[in-house]
């Protein structure tokens, strides 16, 4: 209905088009709609039965389509349905649409509560849900309420028999979604400039505790990348790209932008934010509480913390004290297609709310940060390869002699595996090439046993190890092998994991380490709260299969293990249990997908178990399927996955696979999204990403199609394709349109 995405991200501006919120319309300082909206109230009454058309020829349906198009939004809204009693009232915006339907029951004389309400659009009929407010109507709004739930052709305006079998240039059958689209688009964008006008209060300082702050102090400076901040600030002043290479463990993702922040000083009041982004949403929400902590200051969120973050559904950033902002990577993509093709979605490039002396912060756009931090950019997924080309054409604009003059943000791109040499060369502009840093590596040595040295270590061999492991069969064949016999994998795709994980010898590896470990320090490493150990599992289906296993095995170590589950279908609360230390007496195994391989750290792991395998999305050329495949990890993974045991003290990985397998029949890294999908699934990602961007710049600007307002300027996918860091085949590409268009999916391309 009425609410706004997560991934809004504060886009779009603070104020109407027309320069500011209406009077009767404008929020309390803590963000709440004041004032009072006229509205229309109509009951509206659905008949049960459809009436049935009488047929006509084909000639007389052209005119009556052509005489429909000329009517009015009123008339076509009203033939769904009848329209019984109606009533103005005059109500607070604050009312929420619960409480409409409430008072329509008196209002309209009804005999009951009814059970919906909606707003008509043309064909359109947009539904309001009962916990929104009345803040996204407008004065003299028709709002009709019903007790019944139409069927979708009477919702929609299903054409009459015969009707969707004619072809025309006039006929859009896909009218009244998009109609829809347009509704609801108007009404996030109505209210998400009023929110952002309530949240933006007068600029307050950031407070902090400095006993806390002083305590971690030690702690920080201790960190491998410390070392290097002169460095790294030195570059950061001097660049417009920094590329920042550190294993894991140098303490990159929590003191870089706590180092832009202290030696920046008093902040620009224009451009005040520093953004950092994370590939997931657990991994942004554990870093901005992490630095906050570390800083001293309230938690995310609140009044005086200068630390907070935004992801798809929750949206913790106090903007009047805020610096340092995390946020996930689909929120920066919307603020980049947003405001980054034209300047912002008004426009505008330069005209930021709030001036040098106006002490109102302006609102979070591309445009108002001064800092932007990629990180885990080496993961190489869409979404980051679509914010990379975006910048990357800002970069070039900034840089062109003729190009108009634009705002871009010092970027700063981390990265614990992969390279610096690809991105060097990618945003190298105009003969500016970014400076890169490497950072030394963990700060604790790690213990590496392979597949031969954990069977020792269990006590049993592994069921399902096949010669399959050799480089030359199997699980271990070329890829050239897999494309041959129908796999669908292309090259330099890693390969596919076809056995599956031994439950009962990662029980019997985890009880004996836990013995071990008890042994040696009779029970004070289990007392103490430290020989966490996190298991990298493929996905939940097997991390389900294994806790249920260690459920079934309760003696031993085993039955002192408190069993926490990790991966992106976890609750957030529950998420939060693998930070925790565990109970007293007891040892904390923690069930991770990769979503642990990142950003996120559990501090007390002292052993990992690396079973080698991870979830991949494959697309299949010769069924046409795009299939969740479990494939061997890359060695740069690996290292990655190794590296959670080294975080707080000396650690040892198990690595179930061996070593000649590894060297030889695992990739390096791991192959890039883009060419792991479907190609005509890129081009309708990016033309729905443009498609919102052109919505947001018509109600911003007041565009209404017209040739004295035409429409901004929309996506050319095969262009922005090829202009990615990996571009794909243009015969592929090609290709993909075809199916586009013989699927009628798009008209032009």
């Amino acid at each position: 209905g009425s609410g706004t995405r997560g991934d809004g991200a504060g886009g779009g501006g603070g104020t109407a088009a027309n320069g500011a919120p209406p009077p009767s319309s404008g929020p309390s300082a803590e963000g709440r709609p004041t004032g009072n909206v006229r509205l229309e109230l109509a009951e509206a009454i659905f008949d049960e039965k459809k009436k049935k058309k009488d047929k006509k020829s084909s000639k007389d349906k052209s005119k009556d389509k052509k005489r429909s198009k000329k009517s009015s939004s009123k008339e076509d809204s009203e033939s769904q349905f009848r329209i019984g009693a109606k009533r103005v009232v005059v109500v607070s915006r604050s009312t929420t649409v619960k409480d409409l339907l409430r008072q329509s029951k008196s209002k309209l004389k009804l005999k009951k509560v009814p059970a919906r309400a909606f707003v008509a659009r043309g064909r359109a009929v947009l539904d309001l849900e009962e916990g929104d407010d009345l803040s996204g109507l407008d004065d003299g709004s028709v709002v009709h309420v019903t007790f019944s739930v139409p069927d979708a052709g009477d919702a929609g305006g299903e054409p009459s028999d015969g009707e969707e079998e004619e072809e025309g240039d006039d006929f859009d059958p896909l009218d009244a979604v998009k109609a829809a689209y347009r509704v609801e688009s108007t009404v996030r964008y109505r209210n998400r400039q009023r929110r952002d006008a309530g949240a933006r209060g007068r600029r307050t300082p950031e407070t902090f505790d400095a006993g806390r702050r002083e305590a971690f102090a030690a702690t920080r400076r201790r960190l491998p990348v410390h070392a290097l901040r002169e460095d790294i600030l030195r570059s950061v002043a001097e660049n417009a790209v920094t590329v920042l290479s550190g294993t894991t463990g140098s303490g990159k993702s929590t003191q870089t932008p706590q180092f832009i922040l202290e030696a920046d000083g008093e902040a620009d009041r224009r451009r005040p934010y520093i953004v950092v982004t994370q590939p997931r949403r657990v991994a942004a929400v554990s870093l901005a509480r992490r630095v906050a902590e570390e800083r001293g200051c309230p938690a995310p969120g609140k009044s005086g913390s200068g630390v907070g973050y935004i992801v798809r559904g929750d949206r913790r950033a106090d903007l009047r004290s805020c610096r340092i902002i995390f946020v996930t990577i689909g929120v920066l993509l919307r603020m980049l297609v947003n405001d980054g093709g034209d300047g912002g979605a008004g426009g505008q490039t330069q005209d930021i709310d709030g001036s040098e002396e106006d002490d109102t912060p302006p609102p979070l756009t591309i445009h108002t940060i001064s800092h932007l931090i990629l990180d885990e950019t080496h993961e190489r997924d869409v979404s980051t390869d679509f914010a990379l080309t975006l910048l990357r054409s800002m970069l070039a604009s900034s840089s062109s002699p003729s190009g108009r003059k634009r705002h871009v943000p010092r970027l700063v791109l981390m990265s614990a595996t992969a390279s610096s040499e690809m991105f060097v060369d990618y945003l190298t502009v105009a003969g500016r090439a970014p400076s890169a840093i490497d950072v030394p590596g963990r700060i604790f040595p790690v213990a590496t046993n392979w597949l031969r040295d954990c069977e020792g270590k269990a006590r049993r061999a592994m069921d399902g190890k096949l010669s399959s492991f050799s480089p030359g069969g199997g699980e271990g064949r070329s890829r050239s092998d897999e494309t041959a016999t129908g796999d669908g994998d292309a090259a330099g795709l890693s390969p596919r994991a076809r056995e599956r994980i031994d439950d009962g010898f990662v029980v019997a590896l985890i009880d004996r380490i836990v013995r071990d470990d008890r042994s040696k320090d009779g029970g004070g490493a289990a007392a103490t709260g430290s020989g966490a150990i996190l298991v990298f599992l493929p996905g939940a289906g097997e991390i389900e299969s294994l806790a249920g296993a260690m459920k079934k095995s309760p003696g031993g170590g085993v039955g002192v293990c408190d069993v926490v589950k990790l991966h992106s279908g976890v609750p957030s609360r529950d998420q939060e249990r693998a930070f925790r230390p565990p109970r007293e007496g007891r040892v904390k195994v923690v069930l991770s997908t990769n979503i642990a391989e990142t950003s996120v750290t559990i501090p007390d792991i002292t052993h990992v178990i690396d079973t080698c395998r991870v979830k991949e999305s494959r697309y299949n050329p010769s069924t046409r399927i795009r299939e969740l495949t479990t494939v061997w990890t890359s060695r740069a993974s690996m290292t990655q996955r190794a590296g959670r045991a080294g975080r707080t003290s000396g650690g040892t990985c198990w690595r179930l696979c061996p070593e000649d397998f590894a060297m030889e029949g695992m990739l390096d890294q791991t192959a890039p999204e883009m060419v792991r999908t479907p190609l005509d699934e890129l081009i309708l990602q990016i033309l729905l990403l443009f498609e919102q961007r052109r919505d947001e710049q018509r109600m911003a600007v007041g565009c209404d199609g017209t040739k004295n307002h035409p429409p901004p300027p929309g996506a050319r996918p095969l262009k922005f394709l090829s202009m990615t860091p990996t571009p794909p085949p243009e015969r592929s590409l090609a290709q993909a349109c075809r199916h586009l268009l013989d699927v009628e999916a798009v008209r032009t391309v």
